[in-house]
């Protein structure tokens, strides 16, 4: 039987995801290397991208959606000259050009891409039509219809330059296609571009001096419960909390009877200069963190995401 104390584990995992897998994957092998069922990824990584993918752990993917929502930091390599099918290079070569753009001429094209622009996401993508990934529709030869989004480019850096093969620094807003820039710039110079390799480096305010490797947490099965419990100690030591995650909105702190109707699906008054919006709630001296709420313009705190039930 597993401990009641395990059961309330929670909080966030930044992994450093290894190339070649998904990063469902990786979600899959989490649930198995620490006995749980409740954990859940927050922006997937392309099987050859590398990097930072943060892992929610219990009541924590409740949250998922703040760290889906914020701002990414990619190192990018590509190569210039040769297009594929995937836009990298797990796909199929289908053009080889001539790159004769100037170092010049390549940090003006940059320009076009930074700021609030359009993508047309790649048919090599998760994103569905008709209930069905576009990538199936891909594997077979098929191309369909495709909405542009709206993204936002915040910076794109040169880094530097070997031949045909260019490294660049990306920060962009969610929903950006790392592939699609690189595809789309090599199109406007005229010659075709395709990612070689993809490091995310940063989402949200995490760092990556905190990524964990998939290897360091592996260790061989054994289903005892003395294994059970210290595997999932040394997983605990390892979590961020859950707080975290959304430590960029303002703090409300209540009393027990306070957070304890919020905890029941209350909403309760609450006078404060705090402006409308979402807020982080705490509890008591020790200011605990136990969810997210509304605050209204009328001065009640409206529960939204309560991740703490303790009464």
């Amino acid at each position: 039987m597993i401990p009641y104390e395990y059961k309330k584990i929670q909080g966030i995992l930044l992994l450093d995801k290894p190339k070649g897998i998904t990063s469902n994957d990786v979600v899959k092998k989490i649930k198995s290397i620490f006995f749980l069922n409740k954990v859940g990824h927050t922006g997937s990584l392309d099987p050859i991208a590398t990097g930072m993918l943060p892992i929610c752990i219990g009541r924590a993917t409740k949250l998922s959606q703040f760290l889906l929502n914020s701002d990414k930091v990619y190192e990018v390599e590509a190569c210039f000259g040769v297009s594929t099918s995937t836009y990298d290079s797990d796909g199929i070569i289908i053009c080889k050009r001539i790159v004769n753009f100037t170092h010049d001429q390549f940090l003006n094209s940059l320009n076009k891409f930074n700021g609030k622009i359009y993508q047309l996401p790649p048919m090599y993508s998760a994103i569905k039509y008709n209930g069905i990934p576009l990538y199936k529709y891909a594997r077979k030869g098929l191309t369909v219809f495709r909405k542009f989004r709206k993204v936002n480019i915040r910076k794109i850096l040169f880094l530097k330059k070997n031949k045909n093969f260019i490294f660049l620094k990306i920060h962009c807003s969610k929903g950006t296609y790392i592939r699609t820039i690189v595809h789309d710039l090599g199109e406007y110079l005229g010659c075709g571009a395709h990612v070689v390799s993809l490091r995310r480096l940063k989402v949200s305010s995490y760092s990556s001096s905190n990524l964990i490797s998939l290897d360091f947490l592996k260790k061989p099965i054994n289903n005892t419960d003395v294994y059970i419990n210290n595997i999932r100690e040394k997983l605990i030591k390892l979590l961020l909390p859950s707080n975290s995650i959304v430590s960029f909105l303002p703090e409300v702190n209540l009393s027990y009877n306070q957070s304890l109707k919020l905890k029941y699906g209350q909403s309760i008054n609450y006078i404060s200069n705090h402006n409308q919006g979402l807020v982080r709630l705490t509890e008591g001296n020790k200011k605990n963190f136990f969810g997210i709420a509304i605050y209204n313009i009328k001065g009640f705190l409206i529960p939204k995401c309560i991740i703490d039930i303790t009464v």
